[in-house]
């Protein structure tokens, strides 16, 4: 009987390309799924924080001023903010200019009166309604607010005179008293931020006050009267109304 032939086998020497390739493919899906828990979906976090914010009372919570509900790119022609050259002094107009100039601002928006001029004992007091600011319960600039106050801005600016931004709301029944005070000032404050991130304001002849529905200018027995109420005033102070503090 013929005796087969054994065929000698050779050791395979590239064997070792099967564990390599396995390796390199567990380190892919090790890091995607890494980068893959480490990318958080903007509007989920968004929403998050939203609804976090609204549980604690929005405490610490740093937070847009203007209404994230609007599209980005918002702003048309003519009506970015005017930042003054650095180092430029504009020239001191008084009181009596000022409020001239600002009353006929008011009025070149015709019928749709957003916002009212009147002298008081302490200077002029510039009214900003509510409807025109903010969505009701809400201090976040409404986009379509911030025309009117780049232009408010920009004759502001030429006053060396110090501001106090206040906040009031009405005395809707139902209201806690300290979220009416706490919505008061937080509008003030956001009025405030506005003109000092956008319009480079000095911030030391600012201040804010928020006094709740407790500095009325009209009765809270209507709700167009409660509507007069909910407001925001830049108090334009006189000379010799500025407290000691400004005086620096």
């Amino acid at each position: 009987m013929a005796r087969r032939n054994k065929h000698s086998s050779h050791p395979n020497h590239e064997r070792w390309l099967v564990s390599y390739a396995d390796f390199i493919t567990l380190l892919f899906a090790f890091f995607t799924t890494m980068y893959a828990l480490s990318t958080l979906d903007r509007q989920k976090a968004a929403d998050f924080a939203a609804s976090l914010a609204r549980e604690l009372g929005s405490i610490g919570q740093r937070r847009s001023i203007v209404d994230p509900l609007f599209p980005t790119d918002w702003r048309q022609t003519g009506t970015q903010p005017n930042h003054p050259p650095g180092g430029s002094k504009r020239p001191d107009r008084s009181l009596a200019d000022l409020a001239q100039s600002l009353s006929r601002l008011a009025q070149s928006f015709g019928g749709d009166a957003r916002f009212q001029v009147r002298l008081e004992s302490r200077g002029v007091v510039l009214s900003l309604s509510e409807a025109m600011l903010f969505a009701p319960g809400d201090a976040r600039l409404r986009r379509q607010s911030l025309p009117t106050l780049d232009a408010l801005a920009r004759i502001l600016m030429q006053n060396p005179h110090p501001l106090i931004v206040e906040g009031h709301t009405d005395d809707r029944p139902g209201t806690l008293p300290s979220a009416n005070w706490r919505l008061s000032v937080e509008r003030a404050v956001t009025v405030l931020s506005y003109l000092v991130e956008e319009h480079g304001y000095p911030p030391t002849r600012l201040a804010a006050a928020g006094y709740g529905p407790y500095r009325p200018v009209a009765g809270n027995d209507t709700e167009a009267d409660r509507a007069r109420n909910r407001r925001v005033d830049i108090v334009i102070l006189r000379s010799d109304s500025i407290p000691p503090e400004y005086r620096r």
